[in-house]
């Protein structure tokens, strides 16, 4: 696969969905194994949908940590708030 790079950091995998479903399996199991993420091209996810989750996610972030408390992370359901340390 393609790789992404910045200065301060090595090279991240760059996995596109438009390859042969074998090939793209066995890049994901290799980008896991070594970094715990990719970057995905051609995941037919509309951009006007991803922008509105990291819209939504700010949102969270800037409430104030009173509200982001009273909202405690739920490990059976994957969600809520949990503080910076707390994994």
């Amino acid at each position: 696969g393609r790789q992404v790079t910045n200065a301060a950091m090595e090279s991240v995998p760059v996995i596109d969905l438009s390859h042969d479903h074998d090939s793209v399996v066995q890049e994901m199991v290799k980008a896991l194994k070594k970094w715990g993420f990719f970057y995905v091209l051609n995941h037919c996810i509309p951009s006007d949908l991803i922008q509105k989750q990291f819209d939504i996610a700010s949102q969270l972030f800037e409430l104030p940590m009173e509200q982001k408390i009273s909202m405690p992370f739920n490990g059976t359901l994957d969600i809520g708030y949990l503080e910076s340390g707390g994994q």
